[in-house]
């Protein structure tokens, strides 16, 4: 009979958190909250799932929390849950795994973050408006385009690339662009947020009038 024997010391396979039912994967960061949790109501919790190999022990601590009482447990060998009453929450954990040949360290920081995307002002709007953009601190938390959508011929009439805007660094005032809708005839669009592939963002629609 053969029998594996694991050598040296543990080690990590994929591992993941959850954000509103995807799975995206851990990284690494002890002083940064690079895991990012979209904001889905009070409560929004995550699930952290780890795959570990040729480990006797596995454990989760709080470093540091902002809250300092917020709110985690551990759910099994290796995995933990946290629990986000508010955005901009964050934490960031050390999982420490060891063996009889070791034990390896690592820190993974979480934020609760809005996915909410954009507002848009005036509306009714006449000659110009101004899209406002929760976060635009990173491409994470945009979408690729914003399209204006008229509702009677449900065709795409005007698109803004949003990456190409934060690329440029084009957005006014650090997170508003300008829509020129003067040369449109009067009536109901909507403006329908675009994510790009594989983005934690859903496509968002907002109701605009033209008058």
């Amino acid at each position: 009979m053969r029998k594996k024997v694991w050598v040296g010391g543990p080690s990590m396979g994929f591992s993941y958190y959850t954000s509103n039912g995807n799975q995206y994967g851990l990284v690494e960061s002890e002083d940064t909250y690079p895991n990012t949790i979209c904001w889905n109501g009070n409560p929004t919790s995550t699930n952290v799932v780890t795959t570990l190999f040729g480990t006797t022990s596995a454990s989760w601590t709080k470093i540091s929390s902002t809250p300092a009482s917020l709110l985690w447990s551990s759910t099994g060998f290796g995995n933990m849950s946290i629990t986000f009453k508010a955005i901009g929450e964050k934490g960031v954990f050390r999982l420490t795994t060891s063996n009889v040949c070791g034990s390896i360290t690592k820190f993974h920081g979480f934020q609760a973050v809005s996915c909410a995307g954009f507002t848009a002002f005036p509306n009714p709007a006449s000659d110009e408006l101004t899209i406002q953009f929760e976060n635009t601190e990173s491409l994470n938390y945009l979408h690729n385009e914003i399209q204006l959508i008229d509702e009677k011929s449900q065709k795409n009439v005007k698109t803004v690339n949003l990456s190409e805007i934060f690329v440029l660094k084009q957005f006014e005032n650090g997170n508003q662009i300008k829509l020129k809708v003067s040369d449109l005839p009067r009536g109901t669009y909507y403006l329908r947020g675009i994510p790009a592939e594989g983005s934690k963002m859903e496509v968002e629609t907002l109701r605009i009038l033209l008058e």
